[in-house]
């Protein structure tokens, strides 16, 4: 028990002497000799302005500590003062000790900076995207930003994916975000930066393979400050939401309250297209079916943080989510079958669908001097949902009809701890600890009834338990350009599955993620990362959980509780290169892939079961660049990438190899028409390709927009026309088994979109959706 920590008790008396510490120290003070400010000390770099380190102090002695000898400035900012600004330079002096610094009360009502600093930057393998001195300040949401980050993609839902790394992990300011929904709460005017990481080290959950850093603008000591914003959405249907963001500080408590209700209504038109070749009875179906969707949703998050002193603070966090989904659909099916009439049937399908979500948050943050920090996250979460569908089919041919209803319901809960402590007593090595355990427990029921015969076709219960527990240790070291990062992470997962009052699965594994980084710098505009890491990607409930979702009397879905977990190592290669470009290549195998495929039912000849299998191999090569521009008024950034997929499947009796590749190409540009108004457009093209299972047809969109700020930056207006051109339509074929479908989905996407936000205050946001159980309820 004790050997790790005397082997790190030697190890760091052995380096200690080898490493020395660059310090600069200060005494703060004003007009009036107050020694009772709470100030902020920043050190900048002397090229952009960037932070390197800084802090916040409540005493009139400070200090901070430097890894490497350079040069910059540091920045004293006090409320209400004027700011402190002097120049630094390590290489004449490791101990740098300014004289008395006394602020000066400011005069000016308002002062505009407005600085050229570079959109985009990597550090590392990472790569940045400056938000809160570009255009993207004012386009809306978090959502909206991420449109514009590299590699990242929005669908027509607002679900967001990194480029051949699937749904990423979204941490603000260090915590892990809640669910997607939370992302439009976030106001694109709060944020600083955004970082993209395509291959996260060993210190994340090992089920999450890619990650998106946000962080967000700190505080100031306004006592009450309010913040709104109203967007309306006029496409097929018209749609709506409204955020209200509120704060009030006072000493050292801060309570926190932030709604949003959204109104969204879509109208869909799907044409779907199914071959069964299956032995028993081939058939093929042909439907146009048109969907109505009317989805309104609450969310409710209030907060309390209690700042106990300079270096410790505690919050408390509650949220509410709820959501009523309508769902109407009229399908109009074609039926063919080889010496057999033309089956024409009408299905009509009405669902409604009720969730209910809370979650309760504690987090506790303590800075520890010269040593480190250690962070306690707990977390509880508490979800419902009931959905109801009556199906009603009319057999145009016989002129029969058939009705069925569906009923689903599921409750469930996660509970989480997790720990994570940084120690970094040398200086040039860096230490990070974690422990986290969570238990997931979900109830679920389905009954599928026919109301014409009044017979009770299929009813069933299930169960479904899970806890994982995880330990990590990271270990990082900079040796002037070269940089080096090593970790391991282990998991032990039990899982247990009840169908009824039978065990469908109970499995227990034990699992070991290491991951490596080392990096080298050739000069300030070339350098080189190497990246390696396992990850895990566990199935989400729904593709486990055995309920049956009819889609009419011969389609249904339906979970199947021996899936296994995708177990990938990935290996990663970047460059940073000159004239801002940035340069990533990838490789990713993997072990039981996870995909979606269509089945002929066992027991009804014809009917299509859709369920989750796993592919014993599969293998996918990536390519990325990105790249920026940025002049005096004009703005344009690029990114492009393509994914090279390398799997084999079984269809039709044989083997078929899924080998071609998909890429895309997007360019947002920006024109500053005026100090306050400005012009964008959005580009987005993908190929003809495969993304694993799935074979896409191209496909492009092409969105603009006018943003201005008035009223002394209080109010910003924006009026933004998506997909211009009508030309976004997705298609995809899937080929499994004896089934080949595919379908074209005309999403909808062609709208205008009118945002209003005005900020009473000088808003800050200061609580971050501290829960750390985001991947799980996704998975729910």
């Amino acid at each position: 028990m004790f050997r790790p920590i005397f082997f790190l008790a030697f190890f760091w008396l052995m380096c200690h002497p080898g490493f020395a510490q660059y310090q600069i120290s200060g005494h703060v003070t004003s007009e009036t000799y107050d020694n009772q400010l709470i100030y902020h000390v920043a050190l900048l770099s002397e090229t952009d302005r960037s932070l390197i380190t800084g802090g916040v102090f409540d005493q009139p002695f400070f200090q901070l500590e430097l890894k490497e000898p350079i040069k910059g400035l540091i920045r004293i900012s006090h409320v209400g003062f004027k700011d402190f600004l002097a120049e630094f330079d390590f290489s004449k002096d490791k101990l740098i000790s300014l004289d008395t610094v006394v602020l000066v009360p400011a005069t000016l009502n308002e002062v505009i900076i407005e600085a050229n600093r570079q959109m985009y930057s990597s550090e590392g393998s990472k790569m940045i995207m400056n938000v809160s001195s570009t255009y993207l300040k004012d386009l809306g949401t978090a959502i909206d930003v991420l449109k514009h980050a590299p590699g990242v993609i929005t669908d027509h839902s607002g679900n967001i994916s990194v480029f051949g790394r699937g749904a990423p992990l979204i941490i603000v300011d260090g915590r892990e975000l809640r669910a997607r929904e939370e992302l439009d709460a976030i106001l694109s005017s709060e944020i600083i930066r955004v970082t993209v990481d395509r291959n996260p080290a060993a210190g994340y959950s090992a089920d999450v393979s890619s990650v998106i850093l946000i962080e967000r603008k700190k505080p100031e000591q306004d006592l009450l400050n309010f913040e709104v914003l109203n967007r309306s959405s006029l496409a097929r249907k018209t749609s709506n939401a409204t955020i209200l963001n509120l704060n009030y500080r006072k000493g050292r408590f801060t309570n926190y309250l932030s709604y949003q209700f959204s109104g969204r209504n879509m109208k869909v038109f799907f044409e779907d297209f199914t071959e069964n070749q299956g032995h028993v009875l081939p058939m093929t179906n042909t439907s146009n079916s048109d969907h109505d969707h009317g989805i309104n949703s609450h969310t409710l998050l209030l907060g309390n943080r209690w700042d106990i002193d300079s270096l410790k603070y505690l919050t408390f966090q509650y949220n509410l989510f709820s959501q009523k989904h309508r769902h109407t659909v009229f399908d109009n099916q074609r039926f063919v079958r080889p010496g057999q009439s033309i089956l024409i049937n009408e299905v009509n399908r009405k669902m409604t669908k009720v969730d209910a979500r809370h979650i309760f948050t504690s987090f506790y943050s303590h800075t520890l001097p010269r040593l480190g920090s250690l962070n306690l996250t707990f977390d509880y979460s508490n979800s419902n949902r009931n959905e109801l569908a009556n199906i009603l089919e009319f057999n145009k041919t016989s002129e029969t009809s058939r009705n069925l209803e569906l009923l689903n319901n599921s409750n469930n809960y996660i509970a989480s701890f997790n720990s994570r402590f940084e120690f970094n007593p040398l200086g040039k090595f860096n230490n990070s600890l974690g422990f986290r355990y969570i238990q997931l427990n979900n109830n679920g029921a389905t009954r599928l009834w026919d109301v014409s015969d009044n017979v009770v076709l299929n009813a069933e219960s299930n169960r479904i338990n899970e806890s994982v527990g995880a330990m990590f240790y990271i270990f990082s070291a900079d040796f002037q350009q070269l940089t080096t990062e090593i970790g391991l992470r282990g998991e032990l997962t039990q899982s247990k599955i009840k169908l009824n009052d039978g065990i469908a699965t109970d499995t227990v594994y034990r699992n070991l993620y290491p991951s490596a980084m080392v990096g080298y710098a050739f000069s300030d505009n070339f350098s080189l990362n190497i990246d390696y890491a396992r990850k895990i990607n566990r199935p989400a409930f729904s593709q486990i959980n055995p309920n049956f979702i009819y889609a009419d009397s011969l389609t249904y879905r339906i979970g199947n509780p021996t899936l296994k977990p995708t177990i990938s190592d990935l290996f990663s290669a970047s460059f940073s290169l000159p004239w801002s470009l940035f340069f990533v290549a990838d490789y990713e195998f993997m072990k039981d892939y996870i995909t979606l495929a269509f089945f002929n039912d066992e027991e009804v000849p014809g009917r299509i079961r859709i369920t989750h299998v796993n592919i014993p191999e599969s293998r996918v090569f990536g390519l990325n660049l990105f790249s920026t521009y940025r002049g005096k008024k004009l703005t344009v950034s690029s990114s492009t990438g393509i994914d090279f997929p390398v799997l084999n499947i079984p269809y039709l009796d044989t083997e078929i190899q899924i080998r071609k590749p998909i890429w895309y190409f997007r360019s947002s540009v920006n024109y500053r028409v005026h100090e306050r108004v400005s012009v964008y457009g959005d580009f987005f093209y993908q190929s003809n390709g495969s993304q694993q299972l799935l074979k896409y047809r191209q496909f492009y969109t092409l969105n603009m927009g006018i943003s201005a700020r008035l009223m002394n930056n209080r109010l910003t207006v924006s009026l933004e026309a998506n997909d211009i051109l009508n030309t976004y339509d997705l298609r995809w074929e899937s080929k499994y088994g004896y089934i080949l479908y595919t379908q074209r989905a005309d999403y909808d996407v062609r709208m205008l979109r009118f945002t209003l936000r005005y900020n009473f205050g000088n808003f800050r946001n200061i609580f971050r959706d501290n829960s750390a159980i985001k991947e799980e309820i996704q998975r729910i």
